[in-house]
């Protein structure tokens, strides 16, 4: 039996595109590429159009944009759930750091749906991932340095929850219990710069990370997968 080859391609391109750059982010909505934020000198911000490659005509334009749109910044993210494109964090070269934004690629209209002042502390060099209802956000560096926290921002309910903390109600006492959702030395530790993804192990969904960058600047090579039935076990 011969072995399926696979084989990189160089895509053509055509149009203005984002140009060189790096600390930027992708995503896609049908057969267009979404290319936001990005760095051409170091931690030093570009813009913030909303690039789009169309994967059928090969040809970059800028996507139109009415709303509040993120400000220019690099080492951010970005997911997609339908046709509404989720942007969070990032920073420009005052470490100021971007809240959570919307594009709705139906409608052009950037939203404001959540300001660091408000809901998840900025960073960037952060990781996110999505299922059809939530934007999840793990790792990264804040202002006080990296961190290994999974936040997850419900686009329904349109709030934040921190996972794997969870908290139980004593109705008896009226006092709060935190309770531990697997074992904390098997909780990724501290960093940026890491991979991110939803996905299925065992037949459990949930969420799989690997490697990144620690706050010794060493380079890390765990593979920890997180599944959502730690939540449901203690619901």
């Amino acid at each position: 039996m011969c072995p399926v080859e696979n084989k990189w391609v160089k895509v053509g391109q055509k149009g203005a595109g984002p140009g060189p750059r790096s600390s930027h982010a992708m995503t896609v909505v049908g057969n267009k590429v979404y290319c936001f934020g990005g760095e051409l000198k170091p931690t030093i911000h570009i813009d913030n159009d909303l690039y789009v490659f169309d994967l059928q005509s090969q040809e970059w334009s800028i996507a139109p944009a009415t709303g509040e749109a993120p400000f220019p910044c690099f080492g951010v993210s970005m997911v997609t759930i339908g046709t509404t494109i989720y942007v969070y964090g990032g920073r420009d070269d005052q470490r100021k750091y971007n809240g959570l934004y919307s594009y709705d690629t139906v409608t052009n209209e950037w939203k404001m749906l959540s300001p660091v002042e408000e809901g998840l502390p900025g960073r960037s060099y952060h990781s996110m991932a999505c299922d059809d209802r939530k934007v999840y956000v793990f790792g990264g560096v804040t202002a006080k340095g990296r961190v290994n926290t999974l936040h997850a921002y419900d686009v329904v309910d349109q709030k934040w929850v921190e996972y794997p903390d969870v908290y139980k109600l004593d109705t008896e006492t009226l006092v709060w219990e935190r309770i531990v959702c697997g074992k904390e030395e098997e909780k990724p530790s501290q960093r940026g710069w890491c991979a991110f993804t939803a996905a299925v192990k065992d037949g459990e969904e949930g969420l799989l990370v690997h490697g990144g960058n620690c706050p010794t600047n060493e380079r890390l090579d765990d593979l920890v997968f997180w599944g959502f039935s730690h939540l449901n076990a203690n619901q």
